[in-house]
């Protein structure tokens, strides 16, 4: 019995582990409508072409089911320890002789022993039993599913060792250059990210860059108000200065009483005081200039440079 239902008890665990290897490779290799299809067609797949094997396990299990059912069958002995005493009557010498020394431990401690041991022999055949019982149930099942597939429509079975070699072999092959490019994949995206790096630290040396670009040139436009104000102060300062300076020429020409309107003064000093107001006239236009000249030189400077720090903003 026992040897039976391990060898049901391997080929079971073997499948299971075929099995499962079977979905991993299936579940990494392609796409989810296949594993769809594949966990709709599980049960074909598996048990069409092992309908013989399943045959068999049928077979099996009706020999365990009979040897259990006479194995539970058998009533144990009531008292354990006229059982116990029994057995030790044809193990004592070899027990005696291999374990326990005679003179120090009493026959009843042996008896005790031997009791607590076939009591434990009994209880692990029991939950063995027990468990066998629940694997075959289980084992039932799995074939009462099984009975929905057609298994008798099912294809002879045929020797498709050297397909699914080939099959393994081209999975493998697959693998490998899966993992090749992975490889190659990793190191792109190392390379890739070396790359960011490098633009995010130019980024940030032309941001700062543009932040001093920025700066200068608010210094610059603000340089070129205090010159424009400048500029203004000065022009009133000219006016005033030409008006005072015709006033004090025709005070000195002409006297206090030149600005009075009553009196008019001669026709040459009248020439005299237009060539003298014509000739500060032009020493006014060529200050002017000069100072236009110079200003105008400032000015396109500093919209040099606010054009080249607004074109490396954008």
């Amino acid at each position: 019995m026992s040897i039976s239902f391990l060898r049901l008890n391997i080929n079971k665990i073997f499948m299971n582990t075929l099995i499962k290897e079977a979905e991993e490779i299936i579940q990494a290799n392609t796409t989810p409508r296949i594993c769809q299809l594949y966990q709709a067609q599980k049960k074909k797949i598996f048990f069409g072409p092992f309908a013989e094997v399943i045959n068999t396990y049928q077979i099996e299990n009706q020999d365990i089911q009979k040897k259990l059912s006479i194995l539970s069958a058998q009533k144990p002995d009531k008292d354990l320890r006229i059982h116990a005493k029994n057995t030790l009557i044809k193990t004592i010498k070899e027990m005696v002789n291999s374990q326990y020394d005679s003179k120090a431990i009493s026959l009843n401690d042996i008896v005790n022993d031997v009791y607590e041991g076939v009591q434990a022999q009994e209880m692990q055949k029991r939950t063995e039993i027990s468990r066998y019982r629940s694997n075959i149930t289980k084992y039932e099942n799995k074939i009462k599913e099984s009975k929905d597939v057609s298994i008798d429509k099912a294809s002879p079975s045929q020797d498709n060792r050297q397909q699914l070699s080939n099959k393994a072999k081209k999975t493998q092959y697959q693998l490998n250059i899966m993992k090749m490019n992975l490889e190659k994949m990793l190191k792109e995206n190392v390379q890739f990210n070396q790359k960011i790096q490098n633009a995010q630290l130019m980024i940030t040396k032309k941001q700062e860059s543009i932040n001093q670009l920025k700066s200068k040139a608010r210094e610059m436009k603000q340089k070129n108000d205090e010159l424009k104000e400048y500029r203004d102060d000065i022009e009133k300062e000219l006016q005033s200065m030409s008006d005072k300076v015709q006033k004090t020429i025709l005070l000195q020409r002409f006297g206090p009483d030149v600005l009075k309107r009553e009196k008019t003064p001669k026709v040459q000093q009248v020439i005299q005081l237009r060539e003298e107001i014509t000739r500060l006239k032009e020493e006014k236009s060529q200050l002017e200039s000069e100072k236009k000249s110079k200003l105008i030189q400032t000015i396109k400077s500093c919209q040099k440079n606010y054009t080249l720090s607004q074109a490396l903003q954008y």
